[in-house]
């Protein structure tokens, strides 16, 4: 059985803590040889002076074949009804001028060589931090989706609320002129949300998860806490989510290390190699059925295939090793091969044996590790 097409993996440009990502760093995380992360987002400043401090990363990690994700914490001040950065809403009657607003970033961006695929229309609208936000009701994300957002000049992504409520687009889902509009269903995992949304594929759309960070244990620099993301990154492949946005890309609780919290800058932590077992071995892939293995449920498997191969991310969170894992597949492959990152070794070889058929292989599995595995077919 074929689930979802996956589309990728990736994170943050970062924008206010740890520095700017450098263009080593963007390599390390984008290129083939490295992480093979595809996916970043970006912020859409308010201020227009603000514009050009990530196109020289971005337009790197576009190089290496990064599809991008613009998404704004707030309109321009003047805008909003607080007058601020922070708090308010944008009044309706500068809806025409946002959209102004957000084309105009998007022609910047494309002068300097830099292709926005999606923009989102608000982070998290029903928040209202003491930094950079803005608030929206589920109502005015409908109106300005139906109404205005059919004029971005590019693919618009909604709605990106802190635990994914369905509340903020249920509504432009529902609507047969607003759900013509938008092309990606977006939302963060902050309290709550990974879940499955049948209304969003019933029509036509992508999910993307767009933004989550877990820094609660030690700053999740510890392999304990890598093998946590490990099994949200299953569960979302489970539930059908196409994209998957870590926070930012660079900082102690990350892809790599940022001299925080007793981090080496640049250095790729274990979550950096989590994320890329999923990037290499998931994306550009579609999702198909994978049996549980019986009376074992902290081993979890998502499976994939293109053309190509099959693959298959096997995330053991369990104190015990599974040693003869067998692995019976639909075709006979020509060939398979095997890598595992475990609390001591990043992305390493390890044994992978076909059987005469080539219908099935075996491999082990140790404690508290991920496996990854690709057949030719």
């Amino acid at each position: 059985m074929e689930y979802q097409n996956i589309t990728g993996f990736g994170g943050m440009n970062n924008v206010w803590a740890a520095g700017t990502l450098s263009i080593a760093e963007v390599e390390k995380m984008y290129s083939a040889d490295g992480l093979s992360y595809n996916m970043m987002r970006i912020m859409i400043w308010p201020n227009k002076a603000d514009w050009g401090r990530d196109v020289a990363t971005t337009l790197k990690a576009q190089s290496l074949g990064a599809r991008i994700l613009a998404s704004p914490w707030t309109p321009p001040s003047d805008m909003k009804s607080s007058k601020s950065n922070l708090h308010g809403y944008l009044l309706p009657e500068k809806y025409a001028d946002y959209v102004n607003h957000l084309n105009e970033f998007i022609a910047f961006m494309k002068d300097r060589g830099v292709n926005i695929e999606a923009v989102s229309i608000q982070n998290e609208p029903d928040w209202s931090p003491e930094y950079d936000g803005c608030e929206w009701t589920p109502e005015q994300i409908l109106n300005f989706v139906k109404n205005h957002a059919g004029n971005i000049n590019a693919k618009v992504l909604a709605a990106e609320a802190v635990n994914f409520k369905k509340m903020y687009t249920d509504p432009v889902l529902n609507d047969p002129a607003a759900v013509n509009n938008l092309d990606i269903v977006g939302g963060h995992l902050y309290g709550g949300g990974l879940q499955d949304y049948p209304l969003a594929r019933a029509k036509g759309k992508e999910i993307w998860m767009t933004e989550h960070l877990l820094n609660e244990v030690n700053d999740g620099m510890g392999w304990a806490q890598a093998l946590v993301m490990a099994k949200e990154l299953n569960d979302c492949m489970e539930n059908n989510f196409n994209a998957y946005f870590w926070w930012y890309l660079k900082r102690s609780y990350s892809m790599l290390g940022d001299g925080d919290k007793g981090t080496t800058m640049g250095e790729t932590l274990k979550r950096g190699y989590v994320l890329s077992h999923y990037a290499k071995f998931a994306t550009g892939r579609k999702r198909i059925q994978a049996d549980k293995i019986a009376d074992n449920s902290e081993v979890s498997i998502t499976s994939y295939h293109n053309a190509k191969d099959i693959t298959l991310v096997i995330v053991n969170s369990g104190s015990k090793a599974v040693p003869t894992l067998k692995i019976n597949l639909p075709i006979a492959v020509k060939s398979g091969e095997a890598v595992q990152t475990t609390e001591s070794a990043n992305m390493v070889g390890t044994t992978l044996k076909l059987d005469d058929t080539k219908k099935s292989a075996m491999v082990n599995l140790p404690a508290k590790s991920i496996v990854s595995i690709k057949f030719i077919k």
